[in-house]
């Protein structure tokens, strides 16, 4: 599980003649750390919010909206054209210049990058998740972005469980993920919640892997310089009494 932020980007609206009702500003932060929100985000955009903060929290980084496999964003803008039926099967002139937008009209709705003439050298379009507030005069636009672990709420125990991975990983480099959990307690497999079944860890391995914290090569973990410093950051926060007890499990 991740903590997410929601960040404003942008204005697709006049905010000069619109302005935003509720004050926000290019730069504005909302973050949900598992269990809490911190920062001010405007009511009317939380329908909205909800469902990509959720599918962040709960995939993390890896998460990519449907529209960004959708094909049709590198092809360009066209025109009808009878006599290009037998062609492509239903009759389009291609655009070879894209036709004007008038400046806060719909076409600022079009994803960055699509129907570009030539077309990215890579495949970006929708790739960024964001969502467009429903005041279509200002047209706030929020970018909602997996930025860490989460660390607070149900997820804590899942929380230590990653953190003892990656001490294994730095005490044990190159181990295979499958061997990961054979280098954990017998207390740590059989005893303590949620146990550290194979699939569980693996699944632990792989957030760790999303945010950086470890690089995954041909199966093998290997701790990055990020997972060090987040790892010792995990240690100096501990309190005393549980660094006494997992002291054996991230020494």
């Amino acid at each position: 599980m991740f903590q997410v932020k929601a960040t404003v980007v942008d204005f697709l609206g006049d905010e000069e003649v619109f302005p935003c009702h509720f004050g926000h500003k290019i730069g504005d932060e909302l973050i949900y750390d598992g269990q809490e929100f911190h920062g001010r985000i405007c009511p009317h955009a939380l329908s909205a919010l909800i469902p990509q903060l959720y599918a962040l929290y709960c995939v993390g980084p890896r998460y990519i909206q449907p529209a960004y496999y959708v094909p049709f964003w590198y092809a360009p803008e066209t025109e009808r054209g009878a006599s290009m039926k037998h062609h492509d099967g239903v009759g389009w002139n291609v655009r070879k210049e894209p036709a004007p937008q008038a400046p806060h009209s719909l076409g600022v709705l079009t994803p960055r990058g699509a129907f570009n003439i030539p077309t990215l050298a890579e495949r970006t379009v929708c790739k960024d998740v964001e969502f467009v507030c429903p005041d279509s005069r200002t047209s706030a636009v929020f970018r909602v972005e997996a930025f860490d672990l989460n660390e607070l709420g149900d997820s804590i125990p899942y929380f230590r469980l990653q953190m003892v991975l990656l001490s294994v990983a730095r005490r044990y480099p190159g181990t295979p993920v499958e061997s990961m959990r054979e280098r954990l307690t017998r207390e740590r497999r059989e005893e303590i919640y949620p146990l550290a079944a194979p699939v569980l860890v693996r699944a632990m391995v792989e957030d760790l892997e999303s945010l950086g914290y470890v690089e995954i090569r041909d199966d093998a973990v290997f701790t990055t310089e990020t997972g060090e410093r987040k790892l010792e950051g995990f240690l100096a926060g501990l309190p005393e009494t549980d660094r006494e007890v997992l002291g054996p499990e991230l020494s």
